[in-house]
């Protein structure tokens, strides 16, 4: 996926206009299957971010998950998503991440 620009703005707690500006936005998420494992890479990058005077360039986040049972992720995937389903769209994010450590920690403690 990729995304040329996002510009976000609206009021702010630290002063009366807090704008933001995302510019090529990229996203490529691959998966790959070998018997009962699956292997996940994703990557998230982009050329600019600027949210008020603070700018951050050519930014890389690369996430890889290796040898992933797939019969466990399924199992789990089938738990989370009715919880995921019932929250107002408005839920934050924060929230709905909390529910699935949650979740994940009831099936597979520490």
């Amino acid at each position: 996926m990729k995304l040329g620009e996002l510009n976000v703005s609206g009021l702010s707690p630290a002063g009366p206009q807090a704008g933001m500006t995302l510019t090529n936005l990229r996203i490529h998420v691959d998966a790959k299957q070998n018997g009962t494992l699956i292997n996940a890479y994703e990557e998230i990058a982009f050329d600019q971010f600027q949210v008020g005077t603070e700018q951050f360039n050519n930014g890389v986040i690369q996430i890889e998950l290796n040898r992933l049972d797939a019969t466990t992720i399924s199992a789990l995937q089938q738990k989370i998503q009715p919880h995921a389903n019932s929250q107002p769209p408005n839920t934050d994010p924060d929230v709905i991440q909390g529910m699935v450590l949650s979740e994940l920690q009831a099936h597979y403690p520490p």
